[in-house]
């Protein structure tokens, strides 16, 4: 809280005294404080109601001034209160208040906005508001408040009290406080994918050009397709290495929050160049957090200059060559691209200036010093010169033990060298001195911010100068080849012959952080760098906008397929293959899943989980104490970051690309498997992906450049899954709304986009499966969740955990799903491994009506009571799971530790989703201070089957789960959905189960004998079966608590169907189909259906039945 008064007159020391309002100071300070232009502006703020002439305002304000004095009735002061926070005067005040965030004090400013960081990174979202009773009780309890306040110093206090306090904010650090997580930990091989994939395109590319191609190509009116090019060519004068790509642009791509800006710094430690970020200014983005780094001013309004040089016709992304038509726009075409060149030359000159002052400075190069590896003198040039050009001033990396050890640079370029010492680097080679050189690297503080003003500056008067020489021929068709031959290749030569000399295999880059802010200069700058025709200088795209590879538009998703001069050239191949999980070094992935790692807690399992997923999570204002943030990181995932679950439910319109419909795909996306084709109807699909990919954090996994296919996806990211879970749980009488509102986005969504929602059904099982443990959880934990959201008092740490983490039983989950009505089945029949009768004449159990009961049946019941669920999110496995074999607990330890399920890729065989269980000696769950103990995993195998025919005695009988290996008596659950099944009156079907016994006791070679000893084992594990036909409310419960349009839409998640009609069709088909007598009748069935799905139908099949 800040101090209790705003009011300079007065201090700790004195009474409060009332100042009239009008005889307040002009400079208001805190007590014992000097006053500061951030004090001052929010006391002129507060004061601004007070001074309005509207009697509407002046009402507004005389309610406050109603609502505080003690001796009014309290029922007329909260009501005054009340009136006080409902005007729409209030939301005018809070939203200035907002506005003007980033320089009010961050005390203040900590009441009423959630803790997103500061500056550039504060959140314009709200905190919650208490309602006028809580808060005039809290403030009366508050020990500063006095009934005698100036007038101001009331508004201020009741503001601060009004919102429901949260977690404190960080302490800001000096200096460039946005960049506190900006540390020299990075792990992975990013950087290392990075280089390959530039060195590859290297490759495709010509070592070397007679001449740049013409800048207007005029198309013949016949010209010959692609398919005649190679004939075409035949009567070109052509070099003998066709130029197959564009240039070298490299888009680098990727959803936010995977390290794309730091990877380009990392970068120039070990390729010289810089990152320049052109991050839009906006009030969102002031307002709004955004990743670092901030904007590059300089740069940014060099470059929106050039923008206001292009005359509209030329101003639009979607043409990959903007051809000017007559004088005044090849004029004004010319001076855009003069000014791109301009500033692209100055760059590349001064980048050399610095690389030749550091080489002689080292004492390597100047004279030769030969050293053993002149590589290693090179690379200390490059990287002290990211050091000290960096974005952060000082080491922001770890110096690299592979530099010359001999080099002066680490002592001249120390950072204990105070910033009044003369630069060593000046005076050491006079022949590199400009006429009017760049900024001293060593004696200039905040040098990188110095020498991008320099760069734009000196390409200011360059561009001037370029003017001023080709006035005549500004107009000129081909004016831009002269200037790049007169003015940006020899200072592009000059970087590139110092690399030729150094290190032939490195290169130089320039990398455009947030560039599609300047979406339409970039076919401009492609251009200047393909006439250019660098040979090691590459100029990198950052951005989350898939837009940027290939451009949006028809015209450009068609052009970028091929480019300009005949159709020859394509864009370069996006890179986005940035890694997941690299903030689990080696050692932590040894502590997870070695075998030493039984002392671990269950909290200390889930202390590790913000470094799963993308580096963004172990930001330090997405986590505290071990816990994540769950509003923080629910915040990064819709947009805007205001946005919340309605509290009632709502209509969903059936447009893919409205903004709610937006925000809950990309919630569901985070608790369900969500398989985007790579390419449908490009009307919705390219804008919904891309936005998906820019907005809401989705994976790319590849742009084609060649066409707007895009594949993407969501993998296995634990905290934004948890995010979402708790946001989905957190009032326990929403959760159905919640699900009934994604279930409606996915159906509307999954024609326009492309949604695959599985052959057989799985995603409709997988949706109920987590909505029961949302509905589970919710009620078991609903007193912690409530704690958890009030935030206040602050919840314990226990709270916390059972809020996030908490655990529910199998039984309870269970239940939920599929409810409590079963039929036991007969004992197995001889030779039977199943206990269960198997019969094929028909869908129905043969058992007494006595058997059937309400309620689970008693040894799985017991099971289940201690069997413990965690699950929040599906994990596609990268391989097929052995299921004839024994396996180890491995994987269920992992999808453990992530709060996961498995879900198998297409040919696993037996079950199709796997969800890891933990066992307990009683009915309560383990807590977060209990010893994590492997032994005690096993699992859920869930099999879905949606055939036309009914499954045959084989498919029944068959293991759900895998041969899990263990050494004691364990249980395990397997549920096998037959969806088109129909359905059983008495309830579920209910066995149990052990793995084959050995088929006789006649002698067996060695090998047998120790494969029987193996299937001893197998049989350890009982596996209760539960076999669910049809798809019906009365089965599954869970259905009855969708609401809305979504209790029958949901159906259409439950196989091939387009419409409830074709559902119902289906349906009936099936029920005809499972009733004919003959089984070579229904087989007819059976192979149609796999006709139809492009299956191949065995012949030697039909011989074996």
């Amino acid at each position: 809280m800040l101090p209790p008064t705003l009011n300079p007159g007065s201090s700790p020391a004195s009474p409060v005294v009332s100042t009239p309002l009008h005889d307040a100071p002009s400079l208001p300070s805190l007590p014992g404080l000097p006053a500061s232009p951030r004090k001052k502006l929010l006391y002129d703020t507060l004061k601004k109601p007070f001074d309005d002439q509207d009697s509407h305002v002046r009402h507004w304000i005389q309610t406050l001034e109603e609502a505080t004095p003690p001796n009014v009735r309290r029922k007329t002061r909260v009501k005054r209160l009340d009136l006080f926070l409902d005007d729409e005067y209030f939301d005018q005040l809070i939203n200035e208040l907002k506005s003007i965030a980033d320089r009010l004090p961050e005390k203040f400013v900590d009441s009423f906005l959630h803790p997103s960081g500061s500056g550039a990174e504060r959140s314009a979202s709200l905190r919650e508001r208490f309602d006028a009773e809580t808060l005039l009780t809290r403030i009366e309890n508050s020990p500063f408040f006095q009934p005698t306040f100036d007038p101001v110093d009331r508004l201020a206090h009741v503001l601060q009290h009004a919102f429901i306090p949260g977690p404190s904010r960080m302490p800001s650090p000096p200096v460039r406080a946005p960049l506190y997580d900006f540390t020299s930990t990075f792990n992975g091989q990013a950087l290392e994918r990075l280089v390959d994939y530039i060195k590859v395109h290297d490759q495709l590319f010509p070592p070397s050009s007679s001449s740049p191609p013409p800048v207007h190509v005029d198309r013949l009116e016949n010209s010959p397709p692609l398919a005649d090019h190679t004939h075409h060519q035949q009567h070109q004068s052509v070099p003998e290495q066709t130029r197959k790509y564009y240039a070298k642009v490299l888009p680098i791509i990727q959803s936010s929050g995977f390290g794309k800006t730091r990877l380009c710094v990392q970068l120039s430690t070990v390729s010289p160049g810089m990152l320049v970020c052109l991050r839009e200014s906006s009030l969102l983005t002031r307002n709004c957090a955004v990743s670092e780094p901030p904007q590059d001013k300089p740069v940014y309004d060099y470059f929106q200059r050039i923008k206001g040089l292009l005359p509209g016709s030329l101003e639009t992304k979607d043409q990959l060559h903007p051809t000017p038509k007559g004088d005044q726009e090849h004029m004004r075409f010319n001076e855009a691209h003069l000014s791109i060149l301009a500033w692209l030359a100055v760059y590349c000159q001064t980048t050399a200036y610095y690389l030749i002052q550091l080489q002689h400075a080292s004492g390597c190069f100047d004279p030769p010093a030969h050293h053993q590896d002149p590589a290693a003198c090179w690379r200390a040039v490059v990287f002290y010169y990211a050091r000290t050009t960096g974005l952060k001033e000082g080491s922001l990396f770890e110096t690299p033990s592979n530099l010359c050890h001999q080099s002066r640079l680490p002592h001249l370029c120390s950072t204990d060298i105070p910033p009044s010492t003369d630069n060593p680097l000046t005076h050491l080679h006079p022949a590199n001195q400009a006429a009017d050189p760049p900024p001293s690297l060593l004696a200039t503080p905040q040098v990188r911010e110095k020498i991008l003003d320099y760069i734009c500056e000196t390409a200011t008067t360059l561009a001037s100068t370029m003017k001023g020489q080709y006035s005549c021929q500004l107009s000129d068709h081909e004016l831009l080849t002269h200037a790049i031959r007169d003015h940006l290749k020899p200072r592009l030569q000059l970087v590139e012959h110092l690399l030729r000399d150094a290190d032939p295999n490195s290169f130089f880059f320039l990398a455009l952080d947030e560039c599609s802010s300047m979406d339409t200069l970039l076919p401009y700058i492609r251009r200047v760098w393909f006439h250019a025709m660098p040979e090691t200088a590459w100029i990198l795209l950052i951005d989350t906008n898939s837009d940027l590879a290939p451009l949006a538009g028809k015209e450009a998703r068609q052009g970028s397929r091929r480019m300009a001069e005949f159709d020859t050239h394509c864009l370069t191949q996006p890179f986005s293959a940035m890694p997941l999980d690299l903030n689990l070094t080696s050692q932590h992935r040894r502590t997870l899943f070695s075998s030493g790692g039984g002392q671990l807690t269950m909290r200390d399992l889930d202390g590790f989980l913000p470094r799963f997923g993308r580096p963004l999570w172990m930001d330090s204002r997405y986590h505290s104490d071990g816990f994540i943030m769950p509003t923080a990181i629910f915040r990064k995932l819709v947009l805007p970051g205001e946005w919340t679950w309605p509290d009632v439910l709502q209509d969903i319109q059936p447009d893919p690309l409205n903004e709610t419909n937006q925000n809950l795909i990309a919630l569901a996306s985070r608790r369900l498997h969500l398989d985007l084709s790579s390419k449908a109807g490009p009307q919705h699909w390219y804008h919904f992906v891309s936005r998906q990919i820019a907005h809401h954090l989705r994976f790319v996994g590849r742009i084609y450049s060649t066409s707007d296919s895009i594949k993407s996806g969501t993998p296995s990211e634990p905290p934004v899954s948890l995010a979402v879970a708790w946001s989905v749980r957190s009032k326990p009488e929403l959760v159905a709304v919640k699900w009934s509102m994604m279930v409606q986005a996915i159906i509307y969504a999954s024609a326009p986009v492309g949604l695959n929602v599985g052959a057989q059904g799985e995603l409709g099982v997988a949706l109920l499966s987590t909505m029961a443990i949302d509905l589970a959880m919710s009620q078991r934990y609903s007193n912690y969740l409530r704690y958890y959201i009030s935030a206040w008092p602050a919840p314990s740490a226990d709270a916390k955990y059972a809020a996030l983490y908490g655990l529910v039983s199998v039984h309870d989950w269970l239940c939920t799903l599929i409810g409590s009505k079963y039929v036991e089945c007969a004992p197995a029949v001889s030779g039977s491994s199943s206990g269960y009768p198997g019969s094929e004449d028909g869908d129905q159990v043969m058992a007494d009506q006595d058997q059937a009961d309400q309620g689970l049946p008693s040894q799985l019941a017991s099971w289940a009571r201690r069997a413990w669920l965690n699950f929040t999110h599906p994990a596609i496995l990268p391989k097929q799971i052995p299921h004839d074999r024994r396996t180890g607990t491995q994987l269920l330890r992992e999808l453990w530790i992530r709060h996961a399920t498995a879900q198998g890729i297409s040919n696993q065989a037996g079950w199709d989703l796997l969800i890891p269980v933990y066992e307990s000696h009683s009915d309560q769950p383990p807590n977060g201070a209990d010893k994590f103990d492997e032994t005690k995993l096993s699992y859920i195998a869930i099999q879905v089957k949606n055939c036309i025919n009914r499954p045959t005695r084989e498919v029944k009988e068959a293991a759900v789960g895998p041969r899990l290996a263990v050494d004691q008596e364990k249980q395990c659950l397997e549920l096998f959905f037959d969806l088109k099944g129909p359905e059983s009156c008495r309830g579920h079907e209910y066995s149990q189960r052990r793995h084959p016994t050995p088929a006789s006791n006649k002698q067996r070679a060695p090998k047998m004998k120790e494969q029987e000893e193996e299937d001893a084992k197998s049989r350890l594990l009982l596996r209760h079966h539960v076999f669910i036909s049809g798809l019906t409310p009365e089965g599954l419960p869970l259905l009855k608590q969708l609401q809305g349009p979504a209790a029958k839409q949901v159906r259409l998640l439950f196989g091939d169907g387009d419409s409830l009609d074709t559902l119902e069709f289906d349906e009936t088909h099936a029920n005809y189909v499972r009733r004919l007598p003959s089984e070579e009748h229904r087989r007819t069935w059976d192979e149609a259906q796999t006709c139809m799905e492009s299956r191949l139908v065995l012949l030697s099949s039909s011989l074996s039945t």
